[in-house]
């Protein structure tokens, strides 16, 4: 850790302000909440050589290169110099451009260990203390120390942040696609209208619609996933239910790059899948998740309201299907469901984008 940084930190820019300045060649220094494992946590949901970070002014930024143990909901002080990479703003936090990333997830936590009660910087030197008397128990040909108990108490922070502020917005899929988002974890919902695989053809690209445009999710080959699910006979997570027609809901990081595997030189907006077990199947209609749609859909919506229910996030995503899908259920998705359920309509207009 550089000390001198620790002691005299710059001077910290909102990432909204370094997008609206739009300024390359800058040196800013940011913090913020990781929103994309790096490759030193868990390599299989990790974009290359990167992360993303995402702070109170509601925008993200691309920081590289990063390889070591950063995870989602870990929270970031880095320095760098804005550089663009196929149209997409990002901090290069490379030694060459003054780069510096330190974790500041302790800063402003108290721990208590053996009743004496720390923070920051202090807790940090505790746990790793306590790393070092473990590794000096061993013998001289396994001596290491390894950060477990410090790596253990960050893991259970970042859970709790990654739950409580690293949130998505849910958007439509036009929105999910503007320039203002590039950068931010977004979330929505559409009905699959094209498919691409890559060149080991496995699935790489879905084309979304939910009425609003179209949005291009993009798979890089490499990431995964990190549910402990079964491969499919691709060995990844298994994907191979989505169709041209299947709806989804998808989380992502809104950004620019390729876009396409039919077209490798096409450029242009996109969503970043972080995990494959990010795209999940959309049954519209169903408020209360049993897997089918009835009344009872629409009466949860209403009851909801007025405060007399609560919805799922899912819920809430397959309650959306009247025009505005702003992924906020009301009365006229539960107008929509009760046209559904007695037959005066077959499918949501979701569904019947083409």
């Amino acid at each position: 850790v550089n000390l001198f940084k620790m002691i005299h930190p710059s001077e910290v820019t909102p990432i909204a302000e370094v997008h609206e300045a739009g300024k390359l060649n800058t040196s800013y220094t940011i913090e913020g909440y990781v929103t994309s494992n790096a490759s030193g946590y868990n390599k299989d949901t990790a974009f290359f050589d990167c992360i993303y970070i995402q702070d109170e002014s509601g925008r993200g930024i691309n920081v590289f290169p990063v390889a070591g143990r950063y995870e989602i909901g870990q929270i970031l002080r880095i320095t760098g110099m804005t550089s663009e990479y196929m149209g997409e703003i990002e901090l290069n936090c490379g030694n060459d451009y003054g780069g510096d990333i330190q974790d500041i997830t302790l800063r402003d936590t108290p721990y208590t260990m053996d009743g004496v009660t720390t923070i920051g910087y202090a807790t940090r030197a505790r746990l790793l203390d306590v790393d070092i008397t473990m590794a000096n128990m061993q013998t001289i040909e396994t001596y290491f120390i390894d950060d477990g108990n410090l790596n253990v108490v960050i893991d259970g922070i970042c859970a709790e942040n990654a739950a409580a502020f690293v949130i998505p917005e849910v958007l439509t899929t036009a929105q999910a696609a503007a320039p203002e988002k590039v950068g931010n974890l977004v979330e929505f919902a559409g009905k699959v209208t094209k498919i691409e695989n890559d060149a080991n053809g496995v699935l790489g690209v879905i084309h979304v619609n939910d009425g609003s445009g179209e949005v291009l999710v993009f798979l890089d080959g490499y990431i995964n996933c990190d549910d402990g699910c079964t491969p499919g006979e691709d060995g990844y997570h298994d994907l191979s239910w989505i169709k041209e027609g299947t709806c989804v809901m998808v989380r992502g990081i809104a950004s620019i790059g390729q876009n396409s595997y039919e077209n490798s030189d096409q450029i242009g907006p996109r969503i970043r899948i972080r995990n494959r077990a990010d795209i999940v199947k959309v049954l519209y209609g169903d408020a209360n998740g049993d897997g089918v749609v009835t009344s009872a859909d629409a009466a949860l919506v209403l009851r909801s309201l007025v405060g007399l229910s609560t919805i799922t996030e899912k819920g809430m995503i397959n309650a959306d299907v009247a025009p505005d899908f702003d992924g906020v259920p009301n009365s006229a998705d539960a107008a929509a469901i009760l046209r559904y359920v007695v037959g005066i309509i077959n499918e949501f207009e979701v569904e019947a984008i083409e």
